[in-house]
């Protein structure tokens, strides 16, 4: 059958010429020709229109450049209302803004793996924001301990000498401290007291540690004391004030020595609610070393035991930070040289100071 003129230049199907480049048929355009019942064999008669007749089991080709409404008007009343199939489209909606029967076809030349690079491409995009985010948000809200944590260990112990120093220097100022001693140098100097313990374990002299620990004993509903409590106490109240823990250990562990038989046969309830060796550490030994603070300061027992309560601070800080062996010192110049820093840092400095 002889062919018309064209209304508008047709593009050939696509079963014919799949190599023109110049046809770009975007998705919707896709959709649309496999939703609608079109025969992809030869045309057999072609009038103009755009619409060719005929093909296999009577279905209609769509000529895609050369489609208006009126055409598809034609198109829909010679299909009908298929029993089975595809859904047709129905005229008289709106399908674009640009009126309300106007169908719009925009070519794309866009390949299918360029598509998919654009995809790979937002995708990466979007996971490296979301890591921005919740790093920023882990840094804003970041917790305090961890940042601690994550201080060099140099940083961390520079600002340590730094922390002694300041307090050291503090307590010096105010109460003219004596030099913290060695082990053997307390061991030496607490040994001519220990007969005042005998004193204080029989009640022939007044203790202020002792009369502390009579009324944590009497507070408690427990027979004996817990780590509960413990934990719960206010153990500055039970501290030798500037000697610092890590030496008023040292006298206790001296103190059970010599007086553990001693103890285990007396009835005290106060002793036995604290046990022998919270007794010795918490009680004997504070009360002890008050009676040294007396001999190296030149206080009664009363001034001593103010001073005890006063300077726990510094006793936390700096006497149990220096050097309690002579061999200890080494290791204390050496971090100095190490972070630079000069000999009022040093533990010997105050030492050589107070002896001279």
């Amino acid at each position: 059958m002889a062919r018309g003129k064209p209304h508008k230049p047709t593009v050939r199907h696509l079963s014919v010429q799949r190599d023109l480049d110049e046809t770009r048929l975007t998705d919707y355009q896709k959709r649309l020709i496999s939703t609608s019942p079109v025969n992809y064999s030869e045309p057999e008669s072609d009038d103009g229109s755009g619409l060719v007749a005929g093909g296999k089991n009577g279905r209609i080709e769509i000529d895609l450049g050369a489609l208006d409404d009126k055409k598809f008007d034609v198109l829909v009343s010679s299909v009908g209302s298929p029993k089975k199939g595809h859904e047709v489209y129905k005229p008289g909606k709106p399908h674009s803004s640009s009126g309300p029967s106007t169908i719009r076809m925009d070519e794309q030349d866009i390949s299918e793996v360029d598509l998919q690079r654009k995809r790979n491409a937002l995708e990466r995009a979007f996971e490296e924001d979301s890591t921005d985010d919740r790093e920023s948000s882990e840094q804003a809200f970041e917790d305090p301990v961890r940042k601690l944590r994550k201080k060099s260990p140099e940083a961390s112990q520079k600002q340590k000498f730094e922390e002694i120093l300041a307090v050291r220097l503090r307590y010096q100022k105010k109460f003219a401290l004596p030099p913290v001693l060695f082990a053997d140098e307390l061991r030496e100097k607490v040994r001519n007291h220990l007969p005042l313990l005998d004193s204080i374990l029989k009640g022939k002299r007044v203790s202020r540690f002792l009369i502390k620990a009579q009324k944590v004993s009497e507070s408690s509903s427990r027979a004996v004391l817990t780590v509960d409590e413990l934990r719960r106490l206010d153990l500055n109240e039970f501290t030798a004030g500037y000697y610092g823990m890590r030496r008023q250990m040292l006298v206790a562990a001296d103190i059970i020595k010599k007086y553990e038989k001693a103890m285990k046969k007396m009835r005290s309830g106060t002793l036995r609610w604290w046990g022998i060796r919270d007794f010795a550490q918490y009680v004997l030994a504070p009360e002890l070393l008050c009676a040294l603070c007396c001999e190296e300061m030149n206080l009664n027992i009363t001034e001593a035991w103010n001073l005890m309560e006063n300077t726990t601070e510094f006793g936390r800080i700096v006497a149990d930070r220096d050097p309690l062996e002579p061999f200890e010192v080494e290791y204390e110049q050496r971090a100095l040289r190490n972070l630079g820093l000069d000999e009022r840092y040093s533990s010997m400095s105050y030492r050589e100071e107070s002896e001279d």
